[in-house]
């Protein structure tokens, strides 16, 4: 249980400090160097500096970016977690220029963790409702 426990303070920390806090000074000892991250099918390497690159886009397109954690579920090496994501559109995200809407939208992880250190990260939101959103 305490290891189960651990994994998902670990993950609060990475939604946490570095999605909503931008704050990326201790993250490349929560996340493996050779890490995965996968979406939409695609699996990108990703590291702490690449998940650094990829928060800091997110919070250059909406201001007050934030992740609300609803629900976690911890089993074996897996942390899943029910988010709301939430901000204001002050600057292009792909091909939407900034709209000054604010966004709320739901998203899912799921963490795996080996050796103390998160792996892999499978990722899915709601693109579409956050399309819809922008374009209203």
């Amino acid at each position: 249980i305490l290891k189960i426990e651990k994994k998902r303070a670990t993950a609060e920390k990475i939604l946490d400090q570095a999605w909503n806090q931008a704050d990326f000074e201790n993250l490349e000892q929560l996340i493996a160097d050779d890490a995965k991250f996968h979406f939409r099918g695609q699996t990108y390497p990703t590291n702490a500096q690449d998940l650094a690159r990829i928060i800091t886009g997110w919070h250059k397109s909406f201001a007050d970016f934030k992740f609300t954690a609803k629900e976690f579920v911890s089993e074996g090496d897996l942390v899943a977690v029910r988010l709301i994501m939430s901000g204001t559109h002050q600057s292009q995200w792909k091909d939407i220029p900034a709209t000054g809407k604010q966004i709320q939208v739901t998203a899912m992880f799921f963490l795996r963790f080996e050796a103390g250190k998160l792996i892999e990260i499978w990722e899915d939101f709601d693109e579409y409702g956050l399309r819809k959103q922008l374009s209203k």
